[in-house]
């Protein structure tokens, strides 16, 4: 068994033995002052725009409005970005995938502009490895990474994986994206599309998601798409499907751009949050608005 396997299975046993999968044991109530969410909004076409009002977005914290709106505003923030590759026995024929693993390194130079903007890579088969360290977009496109399809597909766990071992320290203010190249099957792993979820949200990490699942590929299972879709409608995040391998440089171009369109709502919720908990969550455009908005279903109230 290699290394980072036996760092994985160790990670999963500790986890489950503590029941933590789905949520933080519950903590005591306590006062939350502010409540701070990330969300994507674009015009009606789908292009960034560089301010919203506070009047253009309606939000619902556990069905009810907030007791005050504290600020709407464009994140200009440093970028983390996570890369999470799908390189089970599931890709060997698709040209999707192929297509899709040339066109990252002009996608890490469109994506990381700046000196603070950093990503990691991380891939999966029949397990997760262990992520890259933060990088530049030039020092990932140096190092060695192993693409070639095979083994088992753990697509749930490596989601998981990834926000504990990279995405976990939300001390200091940044955009934080999980960009995953994968066909949305899973037949390996531990957990379930829940706990992938959870983990992202508790990481306030966006999932935006590239299906590589081509027709008549007998890898491939159907329904898959929907995986990937669930993960990216509840973590506020982006499903590209049913795609050609020549569509890849445009869906990388397009979610370079759509960084520049996160935004961070900041309002104080109508009831006290209890620690731990998952909080129902809905941020849409004000009727009338036409504006299109990608915001997490949940958020998490993380104990101290």
């Amino acid at each position: 068994m290699r290394v980072q396997e036996l760092v994985f299975l160790a990670v999963l046993v500790a986890t489950s033995s503590a029941g933590t999968f789905a949520q933080d044991a519950p903590g005591n109530s306590t006062e939350q002052a502010t409540v701070s969410v990330s969300v994507f909004v674009t015009d009606a076409r789908g292009n960034p725009i560089g301010a919203i009002g506070d009047g253009d977005l309606s939000i619902e914290d556990e069905h009810k409005p907030p007791r005050r709106l504290i600020a709407i505003t464009h994140d200009t923030s440093p970028i983390r970005l996570g890369l999470l590759i799908d390189k089970s026995n599931s890709q060997r024929r698709s040209e999707l995938y192929k297509a899709g693993v040339q066109g990252l390194n002009t996608f890490l130079k469109q994506a990381l502009q700046r000196d603070a903007d950093k990503a990691f890579i991380e891939t999966f088969d029949t397990v997760p490895t262990r992520p890259t360290a933060w990088m530049s977009g030039d020092e990932l496109g140096k190092i060695g990474v192993d693409l070639q399809p095979s083994g088992a597909t753990s697509l749930f766990d490596a989601i998981y994986f990834a926000c504990k071992e990279r995405l976990t320290d939300n001390s200091s203010p940044a955009r934080r994206v999980l960009v995953v190249l994968s066909d949305g099957s899973d037949n390996q792993s531990r957990l379930n599309v829940d706990a992938a979820v959870a983990a992202a949200l508790r990481a306030k990490a966006a999932i935006v998601a590239i299906g590589t699942r081509e027709e008549g590929n007998n890898y491939q299972e159907r329904g898959t798409d929907g995986v990937l879709k669930r993960l990216a409608e509840n973590t506020g995040g982006y499903a590209f499907l049913d795609l050609r391998p020549k569509d890849m440089p445009k869906v990388f171009s397009d979610i370079a751009h759509q960084l520049d369109s996160m935004f961070q709502v900041v309002y104080v919720p109508a009831e006290t949050a209890k620690s731990g908990e998952a909080h129902q969550l809905q941020i849409k455009p004000v009727s009338g608005k036409k504006l299109h908005v990608q915001a997490p279903k949940q958020y998490y109230v993380l104990a101290p």
